[in-house]
């Protein structure tokens, strides 16, 4: 387990599509956030409660990322590299339950 953890992390073709998934989600965040459907009471709603639920994963991720570190940390880049993946999750979570709040309300 921590061999192919370790491999993971410090993998530096996929850190890289880490980081351009970052950067769509980041945008897809943005553009929640600032788009037309955020505006009203609805859009509010749906978004507060999406930020609560990824706010919950996050706590989540960060104990077991805690947990684990000391296994998987081997050096700056997989440090780098774990911290990227716990924001892609947390928007990725963030990101699908706005989309299904939004199906929902």
């Amino acid at each position: 387990m921590r061999e192919l953890l370790s491999n993971v992390l410090g993998n530096r073709p996929l850190f890289n599509i880490n980081f351009i998934i970052g950067i769509i989600l980041t945008i897809l965040f943005i553009i929640f956030y600032f788009g037309k459907k955020g505006k009203d009471e609805r859009g509010r709603g749906i978004f507060s409660t999406a930020c609560f639920i990824s706010m919950m994963a996050l706590l989540i991720l960060l104990y077991i990322y805690a947990a684990l570190a000391n296994e998987i940390i081997m050096n700056a880049f997989t440090y780098t590299h774990a911290l990227q993946i716990l924001y892609n999750v947390v928007l990725f979570i963030h990101t699908i339950t706005m989309v299904i709040l939004r199906k929902l309300r």
